[in-house]
């Protein structure tokens, strides 16, 4: 296997498992801020209560007030969380953009490989073609003894096809068939 596959599997295996941390990350902060909901639910939940005279001021004081430090506590939490949420997505979109260029350079590699394959394929055509073309002139030659004069000259028996005469004097790629 080459270096750019190599590459792309460790950019591949760095995207997953940074989206799992990002994941499991914005699984945690969905939890926080849950958790938060509930505690102002509670702490609601206790202000209502008391004034329907289901409990008492002291008990509604003390369960609005534990239920207002959760609150608190949670959005510290939810405020520290926020960098590392920050912080977890950057590394996610770094990560993507690593494999997105490790992809790219794979192809590359692959399409350098082929090309490579091709010119080596092109040149041994190229050299039957040309030896194909000598033996049909030497033909020729032993065919047309009386015409030496333009033996020489291939368009006495070949004409190139109008797409390999513009490629060979236009340099011009070959439509598709």
């Amino acid at each position: 296997m080459s270096h750019a596959i190599f590459a792309l599997a460790a950019a591949r295996a760095s995207v997953v498992s940074a989206a799992e941390n990002a994941d499991a990350a914005h699984k945690a902060q969905s939890q926080l801020l849950v958790r938060k909901a509930d505690a102002e639910a509670a702490s609601a939940a206790a202000l209502t209560d008391f004034r329907a005279g289901k409990i008492d001021q002291a008990t509604a004081s003390l369960l609005k007030a534990s239920a207002d430090a959760d609150v608190q506590d949670l959005q510290a939490l939810i405020d520290g969380s926020a960098t590392v949420l920050t912080a977890i997505n950057d590394e996610l979109a770094q990560a993507q953009a690593k494999a997105a260029q490790a992809e790219t350079a794979a192809r590359n590699e692959e399409l350098a490989l082929v090309a490579k394959e091709l010119d080596e394929q092109i040149q041994a055509l190229e050299k039957v073609f040309l030896d194909a073309i000598r033996e049909r002139g030497r033909i020729y030659a032993k065919q047309n003894p009386k015409s030496s004069g333009s033996i020489g000259s291939a368009f006495n028996f070949y004409r190139a096809s109008p797409e390999l005469d513009a490629l060979v004097r236009q340099n011009a790629i070959p439509k598709a068939a």
